[in-house]
């Protein structure tokens, strides 16, 4: 399955910014362009901006795994800052390093618009049945 969403009117990720969201399976990839409304008092891209990105990306690459009838959610997520942004476009592209029946393990490597790395992530995610409900969305 591929898919590619320019935005995500409605979510969270969209009030934030993330956009341009592709992934597939097991892998995603989403950007963000950094303005002044993501900067932390001292000027520079605050770290839940940061988290969010790669949250976003991580569960699109879980969710590019599921089957009909299934879900996720983020159970644990670390992120290590490396550098700071002003500004620019992030880009995190994610992977899942192992899937198991009710439980994926996933990395991002975030990086700025030089391809500088910025931060790494890895996180733990939930798999669940949906109930009642045949939907699927990220």
């Amino acid at each position: 399955m591929v898919e590619i969403r320019p935005d995500f009117e409605g979510d969270f990720t969209a009030a934030v910014g993330v956009r341009d969201l592709w992934f597939e399976g097991g892998r995603s990839r989403c950007s963000l362009d950094v303005q002044e409304r993501h900067h932390n008092p001292g000027g520079i891209l605050h770290g839940g901006v940061v988290f969010t990105v790669a949250d976003a990306g991580m569960g699109a690459a879980v969710f590019s795994t599921l089957s009909k009838g299934e879900r996720t959610t983020s159970v644990e997520v670390q992120v290590r800052f490396l550098r700071p942004v002003v500004n620019g476009r992030l880009t995190a592209e994610s992977a899942v390093v192992h899937r198991g029946e009710r439980i994926a393990t996933t990395k991002a490597e975030l990086t700025d618009e030089q391809g500088r790395l910025i931060a790494i992530a890895t996180g733990t995610f939930y798999i669940s049945p949906l109930s009642g409900s045949h939907d699927r969305k990220p």
